[in-house]
């Protein structure tokens, strides 16, 4: 009887080993989709995910939806990727990229460029925002879907 409970025993850390070490933190990972409506409305909207570091995001136009800033009508809307025509300038939400693409923020810090499309790793801790870059206040129309999908693993269990 002895025995048996010394090999349940080794049986066992064999098992938590491998479930602590021989695992990859892949299996571990979890997977987020958030869809969200954006428009001249809104300078920028809460999306309601909080991130940390290490997130992976992927945000991105969803759809053919189109902004119509003050002068163009339609077929000339501006995707995600802003109006190649034109840099923003000081009067913008975010200086020197694409005027009318869709910008992102985390927490109060500085806005980024997200265009049409980005996938990058979070290297800080808040509340993930997007938003227009335009001139407030954006009195065009017009909308566009983005896709928000965050891959996170969770922490590995304590020995």
């Amino acid at each position: 009887m002895k025995n048996i409970l010394q090999w349940f025993k080794c049986i066992g850390v064999v098992l938590l080993f491998f479930l602590l070490f021989a695992i990859p933190s892949s299996v571990f990972a979890v997977t987020t989709t958030h869809t969200f409506q954006l428009s001249q409305s809104q300078p920028y909207v809460d999306t309601g995910i909080d991130v940390l570091i290490g997130h992976h995001l992927s945000i991105r136009q969803d759809g053919n939806g189109a902004l119509f800033p003050p002068g163009r009508t339609v077929p000339v809307g501006v995707s995600a990727a802003g109006d190649p025509g034109c840099t923003a300038s000081a009067l913008f939400t975010l200086l020197g990229v694409p005027c009318w693409s869709l910008i992102s923020r985390i927490g109060s810090a500085s806005p980024f460029l997200i265009g049409f499309s980005k996938e990058f790793f979070v290297a800080a801790n808040g509340r993930l925002y997007l938003g227009i870059n335009h001139i407030p206040p954006f009195i065009g129309s017009g909308s566009w879907t983005i896709k928000v999908i965050r891959n996170y693993a969770h922490p590995s269990p304590s020995p």
